[in-house]
């Protein structure tokens, strides 16, 4: 910090010269006594004080009262406006690279508040400094820093339109950082925060309650001028006597009294006590009880009349309600036992169309294979006649050159057999056995395989989705390894080996079977280019509807987190157990789309779903889903529900902040 006690002006020009005293115009303008935070203090030579009579330049305006010349001792003692700062000091030449004006105040030590805000009334404050004072304590922590002005003989006083009675303060909203001087001086190291400005009387107690008190006497005065006039005349006596006599000064004055008196606790105690002891005011204030009794016990009696009568008309409502409700409720139960008998014969219709439908299916595909057995034979033949044909020419032309005939004729393949409701199930026990996932986690990945993607996460979740798409589709199905080179559905699509091409057109030509595709370690590369494609292209009907994906996400290695629009449309589930070696799931024939098991398996299927907390579209969803799993011992619905609803809780978590167990494995992936 450094305090400016000379200021002067030199030469402002450019080039050679002798040197410059001028340095800073900011500090120029603080002028003599003011306060400043300086950075970059560098010492100067010193220099001699030229006799030159050039005129100083007009814009002249820096100085510098910390680069200036000093004759004699280099050291002295601070001056007793410097006291409060340690030690002795060396005049000499400096100069600064920056320097910021600090604020001034003024809470001299042998001066009490009173006699600040005394003297600042009578314009005659002196203050032991000629810079500006930013602020100025009037009472313990409660500064001024506006309403008040330095005259021209150098003395502090209120502006004329500033009144004592209500003059700004502000306060400091902590302890500043200050260095306080001996003179009363204090220099704010940094600027304090000051409170919003609040207006405050700075008078003193005593002359409060004077003005308070000639207030009250001149009420007294002129009440006790009328006492013969009646009380209403006496009450417009006063209101007049008050409007024309009393200024806005004086109930200003009557105002701050009562602020005064309401911080004395004492004398506020004491006032009722007082009164208690009144014979004329226990008598109002007992008339006063009486009167509230009775007007509190009539209004309580109406407001219960009005309550029961109100409540005796609700009553005659609801009854009203719950007959037309009985009545209601009968309806519905008729209508609802002619929807049941209309639903059953229905139901049986349908069955026997289907039957007559199977029949006439087995009686075509079993013309077909006839066909197909005798073409076969045909061609058989005509193929042992060809040989035939070939051993004579080669038997007759025995010096010509040796013509080796290849036969390329392939039978049609064979058409796999459709597995039926007991063979889907048996292979899923078999998938159990080998996965380490329960039947239930299993028919629920086959259920959601065609509406979204099930996701296996584990170390062998590779191969057990693979083991699942060959347990449905058998060689037809589709095994598809991600990786960082399949990034659009083009480049899956043009791998032969995973066979994702070869699915399609199978789909699209038995749309009355399941086509897996498996899509292992779809983390290996990034998935958010092709995998939301094939689900809404399946979803809208561009790729076949029986496309069946199941994926994998490994747990190691190299992966690429998924990003959480993507997220939505897997549902994740852990295979905890490790699968066993060398185990093969058999292919028992192609599964069938599993069909809607009817009305009761769907009445089945909303009791439990409406059991938990689950929303409408996936009421829905679920009941859909859950109406198409095979009846057997070995799954059971309920179970099958319970592994949907962690998809439901998966969809509302997935992406917000790793609120599921399972993001760990698609996103933060090695952190």
């Amino acid at each position: 910090m450094a305090m400016v006690i000379e200021v002067k002006d030199g030469d402002t020009g450019l080039g050679s010269g002798p040197p410059k005293e001028i340095r800073n115009g900011q500090i120029h303008l603080g002028g003599v006594d003011s306060f400043w935070l300086v950075t970059g203090v560098k010492k100067e030579p010193k220099f001699v004080a030229r006799n030159q009579e050039a005129p100083v330049g007009l814009f002249a305006t820096t100085t510098s009262p910390l680069a200036m010349s000093i004759k004699g001792s280099s050291q002295f003692e601070f001056s007793s406006r410097l006291q409060g700062l340690p030690g002795t000091g060396a005049l000499d030449a400096v100069s600064v690279a920056t320097a910021s004006r600090l604020s001034v105040g003024f809470s001299p030590h042998d001066m009490s508040h009173e006699e600040i805000v005394t003297q600042l009334r009578q314009g005659r404050l002196f203050i032991p400094t000629r810079c500006k004072v930013d602020a100025i304590e009037v009472r313990m922590n409660v500064w001024m820093t506006s309403g008040f002005i330095r005259h021209p003989n150098e003395l502090y006083g209120l502006l004329p339109q500033t009144s004592i009675r209500s003059a700004p303060t502000v306060a400091t909203d902590a302890k500043p950082s200050w260095v306080r001087l001996g003179d009363g001086l204090v220099v704010f190291n940094p600027q304090p925060r000051w409170s919003p400005p609040v207006h405050m009387d700075m008078r003193s107690d005593d002359e409060i309650l004077k003005s308070a008190e000639e207030w009250l006497s001149r009420t007294v005065v002129a009440a006790s001028g009328e006492a013969g006039a009646s009380q209403a005349n006496l009450s417009e006596l006063m209101k007049a006597r008050i409007s024309g006599t009393v200024g806005d000064q004086e109930k200003e004055d009557l105002a701050a009294a009562l602020r005064l008196i309401s911080t004395r606790p004492s004398l506020l105690d004491a006032i009722p006590q007082m009164m208690a002891r009144d014979p004329k005011w226990q008598v109002r204030i007992l008339t006063f009880e009486q009167t509230e009794q009775e007007r509190l016990r009539e209004e309580i009696r109406q407001r219960l009349v009005a309550e029961a009568e109100e409540q005796e008309v609700r009553f005659v409502e609801l009854r009203a309600l719950v007959v037309d409700t009985e009545q209601r409720l009968a309806t519905t139960a008729h209508r609802e036992i002619l929807l049941r008998n209309a639903s059953e014969q229905h139901e049986k219709s349908l069955r026997e169309k289907i039957e007559e439908a199977a029949r006439g299916i087995g009686r075509n595909v079993s013309e077909s294979a006839r066909q197909l057995r005798e073409e076969f034979e045909q061609l058989r033949t005509e193929i042992r006649k060809v040989e035939q044909m070939i051993s004579t020419v080669t038997r007759e032309a025995p010096s010509r050159e040796e013509v080796s005939v290849t036969s390329a004729i392939y039978a049609p393949p064979p058409v796999a057999p459709i597995a039926g409701a007991q063979d889907i199930l048996r292979t899923i026990q078999e998938l159990a056995k080998a996965s380490g996932l329960t039947p239930s986690e299993l028919m629920a990945i086959v259920l959601y395989s065609t509406e979204e993607v099930p996701v296996l996460v584990g170390e062998t979740a590779a191969a057990s989705a693979a083991d699942i798409a060959y347990a449905i589709g058998g060689d037809d199905a589709a095994v598809v390894f991600c990786d960082p080179t399949h990034v659009s559905l083009q480049d899956i699509m043009r791998d032969e080996a995973g066979g994702m091409a070869k699915a399609i057109e199978n789909a699209r030509s038995r749309s009355d079977i399941l086509v897996p595709v498996a899509l292992c370690g779809i983390t290996s590369g990034p998935c958010e280019y092709w995998l939301p494609q094939l689900a809404e292209m399946r979803r809208i009907g561009r790729l076949p509807m029986n496309l069946a994906f199941v994926a994998s996400a490994g747990v190691d290695g190299l992966r690429v987190s998924v990003p959480n629009s993507v997220l939505r449309y897997l549902f994740p589930i852990q295979v905890s157990q490790a699968k066993k070696p060398g185990r093969v799931v058999g292919f028992a024939g192609h599964w069938a789309l599993l069909q809607d098991g009817g009305n009761e398996r769907k009445e089945e299927a909303v009791e439990l779903l409406t059991a938990t907390d689950v929303d409408a579209a996936f009421l829905v969803r679920g009941t859909k889903m859950l109406s198409r799993v095979p009846v057997g011992p070995e799954l059971k619905l309920a179970d099958v529900a319970a592994v949907l609803l962690r998809q439901q809780i998966w969809t509302k978590t997935a992406g917000d902040a790793f609120d599921h167990e399972l993001t760990r494995f698609f996103q933060n992936l090695g952190g």
